[in-house]
Formats: C-alpha cells, structure tokens, sequence
C-alpha cells in the first residue's frame, strides 16, 4: 500500500516535470532530459534513504514515462541539439587566444595546461575526461599522469645538435574501461615547425614537464633540444619515480602568497570547460551556455 502511494506521487511528479519545464528545442522538455532526472532521483532515494527504490515501483514509474497517458498530455520531445565540431581553424583561434589573453588566467601554468588538453583532445579524438577529473568520477583524482609519458630523444641525421624529440602518451582512462588495465590507448607527439609553435603539444608539454621538474637526469629546455653530447642512439629520458603518480593537469589552489597549482589535486572537468567556455566567448564564438547549479553549494563544490 505504502509503495502504491509513493508510486503514485513520483508519477505526478514526472506530470509535473513535464508539463511545467521548458524545453529549448520545443514548447516541450526532452523525454530524455526526463529521463535522467527521474534515474537521478532514484540515486538519491538511495543515498538519502539508504534504501533502494523497489523494482516493481522503478518499472511502474518508467512505464508511465513512456506511456500514452503521459503523451496525450504532454508531448515531449525527442529532438536532439546540434553538436557543431570544432576543425582544425577553431583549434587554432581559441590556442591563440589564450596565449594572448591578459586577464582571465591567474597563473601562467594553468594557461599551459588548458592548451595541452585542448591539444591532446584535438590530435587523439579522446574526451577530455581521459586528461582531467571527469565530472562522472568527482574527487576520484583520476587523470593523465606523467607515468602515462615516454619522451624520446632520437638522433637527428640532418642536424646532430638538434635532437628530435617524441612523447609517447598512453591513456588508460578510457569511456567504458576505466577500470580494466588491459585496455589502452596510444600515441605519438612531436615538435611542430617553428611557425606553429604556438599550438605545438610537445613544446607545451615539455613546459609543463620542467616546470614540475620531473626528469632525472635533465632540467632545462637546452638540456633537451641543446644536449652538450648529441645522442648517437634513441633513449629515453627517466622520470623521476616519485613524479609518476602525479596529475600531469592539475587544480588551481589558494595560497598565502596568491594563487598557485596544487601538487597532487586533478583539474576537475567543470573548471577546464569553465575556461574552455570563456575564451570561447572572448574569441566570438557563439551558442555557448552556462550550466545551472540547484543551490549555492553546488557551485562551491566545483572550487
């Protein structure tokens, strides 16, 4: 009798929803937007009961998502918004307009960080939750570490003093196989000419690499590209052991002396979009939205 009446009011609620929201493709909101609120509200039945919705009460509620009843009087809609991809051009722009940005960024490395992630995404095809905290696995600190690094130093025939140098970088998060260590996936960065530079992955990573101060055995740019003893045989440069584990793009933090980048905290998904979103905005393009929190706490959480 008990779950006949809290069946009951979950579907007026789902009435409620449906009629009341507004959608933005329609007069309508999105049977699937609905949906995954209604999912939502069983998680947090869970969480906050401590105690599962009944089976029987889920496919009672799901069903009438889903039924006639519902649709006779509201007709939600089953449209899908366009998801414009971003070429190589829009790349570009939003690399450059970071770099030249004055007023945004707090710090110098964060700035560094959101091009290698923009990078990363654009030359792998890989979502961004492969590189920083993905919103689905908060305070997980889960991330692209500088153990998923292998930098090259290859003999140049051409010009002895001037190595070439290569990165190697594995992702292990992978959508759907985050947890299974044999599925992997990798690739290969290189310099880019000297008119490219500004959106060069490898010049930007190794930024972020000496910064952190992660090498045995090198610690500056011209140890690198201006080794003392040219390279007569491909080897690799040794990370430092304890630098492994380390977040390669990491959270920015409150300090005494100002704002600075935490040593161990992952850069959570929502601030790289945050940033993502608003040099979109200064560079002029267009149709971007900010999210909607519930309640104050929810947008501290984010920081």
């Amino acid at each position: 009798m008990v779950n006949y009446i809290y069946t009951g009011i979950i579907k007026e609620f789902i009435r409620w929803m449906s009629l009341s929201l507004q959608g933005r493709l329609s007069d309508y909101i999105a049977k699937k937007t609905i949906n995954v609120y209604v999912f939502g509200f069983f998680a947090l039945w869970a969480r906050y009961a401590v105690k599962v919705v009944p089976k029987e009460m889920r496919l009672q509620i799901m069903a009438y998502l889903h039924s006639p009843e519902l649709s006779a009087i509201a007709p939600l809609t089953t449209k899908m918004r366009d998801k414009p991809i971003a070429d190589s051009i829009d790349v570009e722009i939003l690399i450059r307009g970071i770099w030249q940005n004055k007023t945004h960024f707090r710090t110098n490395r964060m700035r560094g960080q959101i091009v290698y992630t923009i990078l990363l995404s654009a030359f792998s095809s890989e979502r961004p939750g492969a590189v920083v905290e993905s919103s689905g696995y908060r305070h997980s600190n889960e991330a692209l570490e500088w153990g998923d690094h292998d930098f090259l130093i290859v003999p140049n025939p051409r010009n002895p003093r001037r190595p070439i140098i290569v990165a190697i970088v594995g992702i292990r998060l992978l959508k759907g196989q985050r947890k299974n260590e044999s599925f992997s996936k990798f690739f290969f960065l290189v310099m880019e000419p000297d008119c490219n530079r500004a959106i060069c992955p490898m010049t930007t990573l190794l930024y972020l690499a000496l910064e952190d101060d992660i090498f045995v055995d090198v610690h500056t740019i011209e140890d690198i590209m201006y080794p003392e003893y040219p390279p007569t045989a491909i080897h690799v440069l040794a990370i430092k052991p304890h630098m492994k584990r380390q977040p390669v793009v990491r959270a920015e933090v409150k300090t005494e002396s100002g704002w600075g980048i935490s040593p161990k905290l992952a850069l959570p998904y929502v601030i790289y979009a945050s940033h993502l979103r608003t040099i979109s905005l200064v560079e002029g393009f267009t149709g971007m939205y900010y999210p909607q929190f519930s309640t104050i706490h929810d947008l501290i959480d984010l920081f």
